[in-house]
């Protein structure tokens, strides 16, 4: 069974959205609630920088990755060339 997390910015927007159905919100408490929205907007932005430099850095060690095999299988039809050459002498 899967379960979900609700995301913070949206948590705090349905507070502050039954805050003010109800009536019962104060200005003081929808100015906790903004900076509450703020900080975990604040904290989605740096999770996405991080998320898309880690990206970045897993593309790059791809990119390594994909030329080291390269080279192995150069290597190898290399190495098979010479054993065969000096096999026909």
């Amino acid at each position: 069974m899967k379960t979900y997390r609700m995301r913070p910015a949206l948590a705090v927007s349905l507070v502050a959205a039954a805050a003010l159905v109800s009536g019962c919100a104060t200005t003081q408490q929808l100015e906790e609630l903004s900076k509450r929205l703020d900080a975990a907007q604040a904290e989605a932005a740096a999770a996405k920088s991080t998320a898309e430099e880690a990206l970045n850095e897993a593309r790059s060690a791809k990119g390594l990755a994909e030329d080291a095999a390269q080279c192995c299988v150069d290597t190898n039809a290399k190495i098979d060339r010479l054993f065969h050459r000096s096999q026909m002498k």
